[in-house]
């Protein structure tokens, strides 16, 4: 959201504004995503998220997948 690539709520961008103190305008811009005009791809990096186990080999990352399972219909 930070990063304009999703719209707040005006409760959201009122929370973010009092912590961060960016002042009203960009409190505002916080309102309005601008998706897709940043200067680098938005952080995807799924190591971010995972837990590094130690291995003698080097180090591993364990990644779990957690998601609703929907009906399958052919």
């Amino acid at each position: 959201m930070l990063l304009g690539q999703q719209p707040m709520t005006v409760a959201q961008a009122a929370a973010a504004g009092s912590l961060l103190e960016p002042g009203e305008d960009v409190t505002r811009a916080l309102l309005q995503p601008s998706r897709g005009v940043l200067d680098s791809a938005v952080p995807a990096d799924p190591t971010i998220y995972v837990r590094r186990e130690p291995d003698p080999g080097g180090d591993r990352v364990i990644v779990t997948l957690d998601g609703k399972l929907l009906p399958y219909q052919r």
